[in-house]
């Protein structure tokens, strides 16, 4: 499971990782188009961070997606790779919008429940890449890219959500597997992403270089 906010370079770890034919990429596409989120997106740039109706619904088919998504991990000779996964829907963007009300206490509460029944249903993470890097960072690189979809994130809100990765999402991911094994870069550190990649990839080698291997575990593998 790569994590991080948006623009620390989740995509170009998951090109770089993603060259091996064993790594199977499960990256943010869905089932069916999420019909909540334009109308989301428009609400949140014309109203900032404010009650938006759309929110709860976005929020529960990306619930619905990425449960779908999730159970994908079938193959146990296969190393999966989840970019961007189900818990950041509940404890970055959900927690997020329901500490700036731009959803009800009562909508996050049932959110909150559907999301718990929903994920005793999967497998969790073995692995839990975290790549942090300045929000404001972020947001000098986010306003390079002409992504619609990612027209509503101000400077301030990716600060906020950088606080949410670095002190929610580690201690829950831990809840779901005890066991989790947990790789942190700081990729600002590095000239590039490819570089930081090239860390990455190391230590998952490390930990899991039988999921490469011709004679690889049947153990299915899950980042």
């Amino acid at each position: 499971m790569v994590s991080g906010n948006t623009m620390s370079g989740k995509s170009s770890l998951t090109r770089l990782l993603t060259q091996d034919p064993k790594v199977v990429l499960l990256n943010e596409t869905y089932t069916e188009p999420n019909r909540f989120l334009p109308l989301f997106i428009h609400k949140m740039l014309r109203n900032g961070l404010k009650y938006n109706e759309f929110a709860y619904g976005a929020q529960l088919l990306f619930l619905q997606n990425r449960s779908n998504r999730e159970r994908q991990v079938t193959d146990p000779g296969k190393f999966y790779l989840l970019d961007r996964s189900i818990y950041e829907d509940r404890h970055i963007f959900a927690k997020f919008f329901a500490m700036k009300g731009v959803m009800s206490n009562d909508e996050y509460n049932d959110y909150r429940n559907l999301f718990e029944k929903i994920v005793r249903t999967i497998d969790p993470p073995d692995c839990f890449i975290f790549l942090d890097s300045d929000p404001k960072k972020c947001y000098q690189r986010l306003k390079s890219r002409s992504k619609r979809i990612d027209q509503w994130l101000t400077q301030d809100i990716l600060v906020d959500l950088d606080k949410l990765y670095k002190h929610r999402l580690r201690e829950r991911i831990v809840l779901h597997n005890s066991d989790v094994q947990i790789i942190e870069l700081d990729v600002d550190k590095y000239p590039s992403f490819e570089v930081a990649g090239e860390i990455v990839r190391e230590r998952l080698e490390e930990l899991y270089g039988e999921a490469f291997a011709k004679d690889a575990s049947k153990r299915q593998i899950k980042v």
